[in-house]
């Protein structure tokens, strides 16, 4: 098990350590939540309510990270903070009465001290698996947010109240046993966990609860559930699995089954090929590639598990833990990887031969400070255009920037390079109108935002242009003839609307009709039809809610009609929505 060294309590924060109440108000701008309920003797917040909510991946746009100082494992620190504080904070919590230690020892090994802010802790301990204790960050209609989940039986982690204090965030406490290194997001709305999470909750076989939560707490739209490694130590997935971009994930692999304790051999198979099935909320598919596990040693009887995969990457760095001696060649072999699949990033060894002993590594003793502006592009659905239309391709960046501009890059199916169209912003909503396409095509975003005079980018895909969006172009004229002769109509009324609007539609011949509710994330919000019909007339009420019943926010939606879904010869049309409370 990992060695716990820790509890935080309350604050005093900067680099002068400025003293803080130990009642601080936590929850600011009137956000706290409406009532405290009590869940196995801790007090569990109501969800967040907000339209939006998403969980950042750990590649997006970050401030620095934290450690939590300890002595034992300082040497695994200090190479860490001496990386990272080059460029970006780090942030150090450590024990009551230990400032001049651990500001000492980072001083004396020469770590850029302008760039290390100190978190004094009113508490006799202090934990170094700052990831497991949290905090999980959100961001609710663009504000940053904190939330805690209890790691294993200790019901008492202050981490994240703490750093909600320092940072002034709204604060949340789910109901779950759950631990930070079990836990993986893409950015998009897909989480990703292992199964060692519903052992620690008595809910085996109850994938569905811990979706449910995932949805309320974190914003995730999708869950995917993997196997644990047994006796690792921990069950967390950043032990054999990382994102290294929203489609890209390492998995790791043992050369043969005896390097492995067990079955963990077959597990990673098994893992990497579920993934390897999987699209992401946008509908590409997941790149999968292995990168090797080093055999496992013993200490006694206790099985060490060491993984490349427990990396961290902050902002253009990766780092990557190391083992040395007889694992130098694997260690060269797993760093080159990480060059080849990440050239814009620096990659960077740390050695964890030591800290692996307690069962984790780099990924395991840091968490990070994510940014209030990650800037993040999401895209409305779009997959078919018709030939003798101009198609417009709605998105948007963050809101929160005040200074934002952004392209849409095309390439035909016969071009070997990409065009750039610039976006139009109106009401929040950027609208690139490319040229009358006559082959199918590929696309990419790409945004930009000033912030404090730092100028920021973002590609969607992540790793654009190596991957793209594609669309499917009908043949001129076929989709408006065929609906023209199937007799296939598409309407709606009142547009805008804000309290209910119909869709009506006609069909001509038995069909096949889905008709699906967007919002301009790409998400499927609500379904209004999707079956058999017959020849004839429809209308379906759409009352501007998603499949539970919530009302959802003013904005743009998207109605798309699919007849005959599928078939050579099947008809879509797409109709966009304004809902204005």
């Amino acid at each position: 098990m990992k060695r716990v060294i820790t509890t935080l309590c309350i604050i005093a924060f900067t680099a002068s350590i400025v003293s803080a109440d130990r009642n601080c108000y936590r929850y600011r701008d009137n956000r706290q939540p409406e009532r405290i309920e009590q869940y196995s003797g801790v007090n569990v917040t109501p969800p967040p309510r907000a339209d939006e909510l998403f969980s950042p991946a750990e590649f997006s746009r970050a401030h620095g990270i934290f450690l939590g100082w300890n002595e034992y494992e300082k040497v695994v620190l200090k190479d860490i903070a001496l990386e990272i504080a080059k460029q970006d904070t780090v942030y150090v919590v450590h024990m009551k009465g230990q400032d001049s230690t651990c500001r000492s020892y980072f001083a004396e090994n020469n770590v850029n001290m302008d760039n290390v802010k100190f978190i004094d802790a009113d508490t006799n301990e202090v934990s170094v698996w700052i990831r497991d204790y949290g905090s999980f960050y959100v961001y609710e209609d663009g504000k940053q947010a904190a939330v805690q989940y209890d790691y294993k039986n200790y019901p008492t982690n202050p981490i994240p109240g703490l750093l909600a204090d320092v940072w002034g965030f709204t604060y949340y406490h789910a109901s779950l046993r759950f631990s930070g290194g079990n836990f993986m997001c893409d950015g998009n709305g897909m989480g990703f966990y292992a199964d060692v999470l519903l052992e620690e909750n008595l809910l085996l076989g109850q994938e569905d609860s811990v979706a449910r939560n995932f949805k309320q707490y974190l914003g995730c739209d999708s869950v995917v559930c993997l196997k644990s490694m047994r006796r690792d130590g921990t069950g967390h997935i950043d032990m054999f699995c990382k994102l290294l971009n929203d489609t890209l994930i390492l998995v790791g692999e043992y050369e043969k089954a005896s390097d492995a304790y067990g079955q963990n051999k077959m597990i990673l198979d098994q893992n990497a090929k579920k993934l390897s099935k999987l699209k992401n909320l946008d509908g590409r598919p997941f790149n999968v590639v292995r990168i090797p596990m080093p055999p496992i040693y013993y200490i006694g009887s206790n099985p060490v598990t060491a993984s490349y995969t427990n990396s961290l990457i902050v902002n253009n760095k990766v780092l990557v833990p190391v083992y040395g001696d007889s694992l130098a060649k694997l260690d060269t072999i797993a760093l080159n990887l990480y060059k080849e699949l990440m050239p814009d990033y620096e990659i960077i060894g740390i050695y964890s031969s030591e800290i692996i002993k307690s069962n984790g590594a780099v990924h395991c003793v840091t968490n990070t400070h994510f940014h209030e502006n990650p800037l993040m592009i999401f895209h409305s659905y779009f997959d078919t255009a018709v030939a003798n239309e101009a198609p417009v391709i709605d998105f948007r960046l963050n809101p929160r920037f005040k200074t934002m501009a952004a392209s849409v890059f095309y390439k035909a199916a016969s071009e070997n390079e990409f065009t750039e169209v610039e976006a139009e912003l109106e009401n929040g909503i950027f609208s690139a109108t490319l040229p009358v396409m006559g082959e199918d095509f590929e696309y990419y975003f790409k945004g930009g935002a000033t912030w404090g005079g730092e100028e920021i980018t973002v590609t969607l895909p992540e790793d654009a242009p190596t991957t793209t969006f594609s669309a499917v172009v009908i043949p001129t004229g076929i989709n408006s003839s065929l609906a023209a002769k199937r007799g296939i109509t598409f309407s709606q009324y009142p547009n805008p609307f804000k309290g209910k609007t119909t869709l009506t539609y006609t069909v001509n011949k038995n069909s096949t009709v889905s008709l699906v509710i967007y919002n301009v994330h790409g998400r499927k919000v609500c379904t209004l039809a999707d079956g058999f019909h017959t020849e004839g007339f429809y209308s379906a009420v759409w009352t501007g809610t998603d499949t539970k019943g919530k009302q959802l926010s003013s904005g743009i939606y998207y109605s798309v009609l699919r007849v005959n879904g599928g078939s050579q010869n099947s008809i879509t049309r797409k109709n966009k929505l304004y809902i204005v409370r």
